[in-house]
């Protein structure tokens, strides 16, 4: 679903509690809130031996393979399902993850990411995978993730009162 990324409250600041982080929060096409989380693919072993490095010489990165890849995206999106959002109810959860290492590449890494499939999910309703910036396309290529749809009937239900209170 397309959104508009009207912002609400986004320039309010940060909530210091980090189990009570607010998400971005953006008004869909019908004025319906949308929570917008970001994160980013990194390795945090690389980080954490760069963070000891003395000499720029010392600095390592990750060289990923596309498995690994697929296995760091299902961890993102495993935790940023399970969290409590704030702020809501929110109509639909959109997941943003920025990638700006530099061995994983839109030409090499987008065939495999469609046809990934990812979930299913309780809350997160859409996925887009944001590499960094690529001279030779002049932009910042992305992608929207393929979510498998879980079955749950309280959906079905919630679906139709939605319907029903809209329309009353």
């Amino acid at each position: 679903m397309p959104w508009s990324v009207r912002a609400n409250g986004a320039s309010r600041g940060f909530d210091p509690v980090p189990t009570r982080i607010k998400p971005r929060i953006a008004l869909n096409l019908r004025g319906r809130p949308v929570a917008i989380e970001v994160s980013e693919l990194v390795s945090p072993e690389a980080i954490r031996l760069n963070q000891k490095a003395k000499l720029p010489t010392d600095r390592v990165y990750m060289d990923w393979e596309p498995r690994a890849v697929v296995g760091r995206i299902s961890e993102i999106l495993a935790e940023k399902d399970a969290k409590t959002y704030h702020a809501g109810p929110f109509w639909s959860i959109v997941v943003v993850i920025h990638c700006d290492e530099f061995t994983i590449k839109s030409d090499a890494y987008l065939p495999m990411l469609n046809r990934a499939r990812f979930g299913p999910f309780r809350q997160i309703n859409e996925v887009y995978f944001l590499f960094s910036y690529e001279p030779d396309v002049q932009g910042y290529p992305y992608t929207k993730l393929f979510l498998k749809r879980a079955f749950f009937p309280w959906r079905l239900w919630l679906a139709r009162s939605r319907c029903w209170l809209t329309t009353a």
